[in-house]
């Protein structure tokens, strides 16, 4: 599993990468002028076949847009456990983005369980629907 983010997701992804020995992808150093839409770019366009990633930034929202941007991704934020297990289940998203701003580590981790651990429902319906992207 990757995981990239921007200054304000900076510690975080830190203690992450290291309790989950996670691929970081940057940042190398905290740049509070660093822009977001890079780590997502390096992140999305390193991203293998059936892989996942997590991006991290203050609101969650701006690596959420930026990550999007590419045809093989379905990135989301996720706020809560119903979030990730629906996501996935439904939307077979393959990027958590969190707000670092918003959330504690113990709950960041147990969402990310929950997002690793939930395969896509491949029904007809979610099939249709995610194609369909």
């Amino acid at each position: 599993m990757k995981i990239a983010c921007d200054h304000g997701g900076y510690e975080l992804a830190q203690r992450l990468t290291q309790y989950f020995n996670l691929d970081y992808l940057g940042p190398n150093t905290l740049d509070y002028d660093d822009d977001y839409p890079l780590y997502a770019q390096k992140l999305c366009e390193s991203l293998e076949k059936d892989e996942l990633g997590i991006l991290i930034c203050r609101s969650g929202q701006g690596m959420v847009i930026a990550a999007n941007r590419y045809k093989h991704v379905r990135a989301v934020l996720v706020r809560t456990k119903s979030d990730a297990i629906t996501t996935r289940k439904h939307n077979h998203a393959n990027i958590i983005c969190l707000a670092a701003d918003s959330i504690s580590f113990e709950n960041v981790v147990e969402l990310i369980e929950t997002f690793k651990k939930t395969r896509p429902d491949n029904s007809e319906r979610h099939c249709r629907r995610v194609n369909q992207l």
